[in-house]
């Protein structure tokens, strides 16, 4: 059957990059402060109820200190000037970031204010550039005017995006995803660590140095540009089943950062060879090789943790904890808040 034209059409929305992000912060700020009303009030009886889902685990009440806990939640920190000054980037700053009312214009953040506003809220900094809530459950095409011409995308594949998982219209996913592994970062002759490095000349013959730089970096413990080009889901065999290897593992125990580089690798690739609708008769093939790549990158990182990476893991910890019990508290608001309502209007 086909689709009426009107009703398959879907809303455009023209956005910026920046107006994402304000969008996104203000929500962000006024969601933790309504967290944190929500927890002095509902706080205690909230921590029962998530301590009787727990039950077993003796090593509960070491992570939640209630009166601790409580004593901490400030609904004012999350105003501008407060934020602004324990997140780093300065109450003037934050100010300036937000007021898009003003007649003053507001201020584009730079990478570092993204990354201490992240570090602050506990987010990915990808997350200050997601479509709304709204953006999302309507399909909206979002028209970012950054560009020129200006993008237009789907919000799904923009969040996608943003999150290091996918790629914009007209990239092509696989280069991206090998670029990320075989682009060096290695600098260039004569940088000294202190001044910027010397821009390539364009016009000087190819030297042993620059391809020296460039060759090192791709046969480099860290780079995982090898084992890609080994894994391509694109050779004849794709669709053949690839067994679990495991016998070099513990010989790239200690080569975390190929292993981290090259997990993200694959999961990109997981990402759109499943998204791909040439590969749907191989998709189980596709699914199950993924899951062994992702499988033996994570056995390498296992076999010998890294202690400069070593993160709170598992359902108890402190700060998972706190954001359970932060949104208990404010669905228990919520459901305050309409039962009054209705209450209200039954009586009247």
């Amino acid at each position: 059957m086909k689709q009426n034209k009107k009703s398959a059409e879907r809303p455009i929305h023209d956005v910026t990059i920046n107006s994402l992000f304000r969008i996104n912060l203000h929500a962000l700020l006024r969601d933790r402060a309504l967290r944190d009303k929500a927890v002095k009030k509902h706080g205690r009886n909230c921590l029962n109820i998530l301590r009787s889902t727990y039950e077993g685990q003796h090593d509960f009440d070491k992570h939640i200190n209630i009166e601790e806990w409580l004593s901490d939640v400030k609904p004012d920190r999350w105003s501008r000037k407060n934020f602004g000054e324990w997140s780093g980037v300065g109450p003037e700053r934050m100010n300036r970031l937000l007021d898009d009312r003003s007649e003053r214009k507001p201020q584009d953040p730079d990478f570092a204010d993204l990354m201490k506003i992240s570090k602050a809220l506990n987010i990915p900094y990808g997350f200050l550039f997601y479509p709304t809530r709204q953006q999302l459950e309507d399909g909206v095409i979002l028209r970012i005017q950054d560009f020129s011409p200006p993008l237009e995308i789907s919000c799904v594949q923009w969040m996608a995006w943003a999150s290091g998982l996918s790629v914009l219209p007209g990239m092509d996913a696989v280069a991206t995803n090998f670029n990320s592994l075989t682009l060096t970062t290695s600098p260039m002759p004569g940088f000294d660590g202190n001044d910027i490095q010397p821009t390539a000349d364009t016009q000087t013959p190819l030297d042993l140095h620059e391809t020296r730089r460039i060759s090192e970096s791709l046969t480099s413990h860290t780079s995982a540009a090898l084992e890609a080009i080994a894994g391509n889901p694109f050779s004849p065999s794709a669709g053949a089943e690839i067994p679990f290897d495991n016998t070099h593992l513990e010989q790239f125990a200690l080569q975390k950062a190929k292993f981290i580089a090259l997990l993200l690798h694959d999961v990109r690739e997981a990402f759109y060879l499943t998204a791909d609708e040439g590969r749907l008769d191989i998709a189980t093939a596709d699914i199950n090789n993924s899951l062994k790549k992702i499988q033996q990158d994570l056995a390498v990182l296992a076999l010998n943790v890294d202690k400069d990476l070593q993160l709170a893991s598992g359902p108890l910890t402190k700060a998972h904890l706190h954001s359970v019990l932060e949104l208990m508290c404010m669905k228990l608001e919520n459901i305050d808040l309409e039962w009054t309502q209705d209450r209200t209007s039954f009586i009247k």
